[in-house]
């Protein structure tokens, strides 16, 4: 069985840089990785900076062209100056596989902003405004239409990969999160000094008064939506790969702040979850669908 390898990462690189290091290293598989936190190489903490991407093995020797950000959302990454950036690299380098961590950040963001939305009606005697039951009912058709946003932002992506010069035949590997466990756990970034930031979803549940069990349920809801409605999206689009992921990871103890089973605060994991993560799903496809 051959040896599994990480691979060598390049960050952001311009052409220039990429054409030079590619040459020189004379790799066996070369990838592109677009993505949010769960990639990038700054998340999250002072001393690992933990990340999904560090934890990936192949049985060759790789190059990782890595484009992601944190904080990045699907939206981001597949419009504007982002996408004609990605655009610009699948017509002038051919990769074995494209890798896409997306979503999370909109539904996060979206998800806020609704509560926030509401809260302001609220505050005006607005008739529209609704309950606090009801804006945790997360089978509402604003809900919905929040995933669907998402699951849309995430196909035009892949349709810069369709629209491209040399990639329109290169496998797309993307996930679905995991279940987690809202709770008071923020991440420690490490880019210049200390600076704790989230809890992202727990602040405003526990502020509607949510209990730690309709908060995990809430959650768990909204995350199978969401893979059922990232699938539906894709289903039909050649060479695309969505990893079911559910169910690998440990949930964090609720009501705990720091480091909890395999999450590293509320919504990251920790080099041990994210070794869970590469080792279950992603380093088996990475070997099917590249060997």
């Amino acid at each position: 069985m051959p040896t599994l390898q990480p691979l060598d990462r390049i960050e952001d690189p311009n052409v220039i840089e990429l054409q030079q290091k590619l040459e020189a290293g004379n790799y066996d598989r070369v990838f592109l990785a677009e993505g949010d936190s769960w990639f990038d190489i700054f998340t999250p903490a002072p001393l690992h900076q933990p990340n999904l991407l560090n934890s990936l093995r192949v049985p060759w020797r790789s190059a990782l062209v890595d484009i992601s950000h944190v904080g990045d959302t699907a939206e981001a990454m597949s419009t504007g100056r982002q996408a004609a950036h990605t655009r610009q690299l699948l017509d002038m380098f051919t990769f074995n596989a494209l890798l896409l961590s997306a979503g999370g950040n909109d539904l996060k963001d979206a998800f806020i902003d609704l509560f926030m939305r509401n809260a302001v009606a609220a505050a005006r005697g607005d008739p529209s405004a609704k309950s606090d039951m009801d804006i945790l009912d997360v089978e509402t058709k604003a809900a919905n239409d929040i995933i669907a946003k998402v699951c849309d932002s995430v196909a035009q992506w892949i349709g810069l990969r369709d629209a491209s010069k040399l990639n329109h035949r290169t496998p797309v590997i993307l996930h679905g999160y995991d279940y987690l466990q809202p709770r008071p756990a923020g991440a420690r970034l490490s880019i210049d000094g200390l600076v704790v930031k989230g809890p992202w979803i727990y602040p405003v549940l526990k502020e509607k008064g949510a209990s730690d069990d309709e908060m995990r349920e809430k959650a768990h809801i909204v995350i199978d939506k969401f893979n059922k409605a990232l699938s539906d999206r894709l289903d039909g689009m050649p060479g695309v790969y969505l990893l079911n992921t559910r169910n690998t990871l440990t949930l964090g103890a609720p009501g705990t702040d720091r480091e909890s089973n395999d999450w590293m605060d509320e919504i990251h994991p920790t080099p041990e979850g994210f070794d869970k993560l590469a080792n279950a799903k992603w380093n088996p496809q990475l070997a099917a669908v590249c060997a």
